[in-house]
């Protein structure tokens, strides 16, 4: 697009000045008579466009551009589809945390509730246990003593059982021998 601009003009009426001209035929001139091979390439460089190695570095840009243009629209659709992936990601997360949220509600409230919660039941049977164990404690006292007047009763009447023991044996020899004085007369 631009060589074309630029050959449009080359063409039009007048485009090569005068000043270019003459320094075009005073280099060729003075290469010839001078047998210098650097001013006939400084000469021939006026037969060309000057602007030919500028167009063509331009078109390379330009081609670089585009080049770039595309691996940044792949980049950028790569970007795009990262990001609705991990939009979607990010919202399937979000109800997650939402669902867990709402589970650990139902969880403090199964645990902490002052009626029927984990902690109140737990106290309550801690309650209880140490009520029984109370318990177990009066009662075994209760039950020593109780024993003991038990240990003492039988003590007692194993001591009466063996006096009862002894008197009807002296009994039964006093009647003997009232019975035999009484035989006897």
């Amino acid at each position: 697009r631009h060589r074309a601009n630029f050959a449009v003009a080359e063409e039009a009426p007048g485009f090569e000045a005068a000043p270019r001209k003459a320094a075009k035929e005073f280099l060729q001139k003075a290469a010839k008579t001078q047998g210098s091979s650097t001013l006939g390439r400084i000469a021939d460089m006026f037969k060309t466009n000057p602007f030919e190695i500028i167009l063509t570095e331009i078109d390379k840009v330009i081609a670089l551009l585009a080049e770039e243009g595309d691996k940044d629209q792949k980049q950028h659709d790569w970007c795009m589809e990262v990001r609705d992936k991990t939009h979607g990601s990010i919202y399937e997360k979000d109800a997650d945390i939402s669902n867990l949220n709402v589970d650990i509600q139902m969880l403090t409230v199964d645990i902490e509730d002052p009626q029927v919660g984990l902690k109140a039941l737990i106290r309550q049977s801690e309650d209880i246990l140490q009520h029984n164990s109370q318990s177990q404690m009066s009662e075994t006292a209760q039950r020593k003593k109780e024993n003991g007047a038990y240990q003492k009763d039988i003590s007692n009447l194993v001591q009466a059982q063996a006096l009862l023991q002894r008197a009807v044996v002296i009994l039964r020899k006093f009647y003997s021998k009232i019975d035999a004085q009484i035989a006897k007369a």
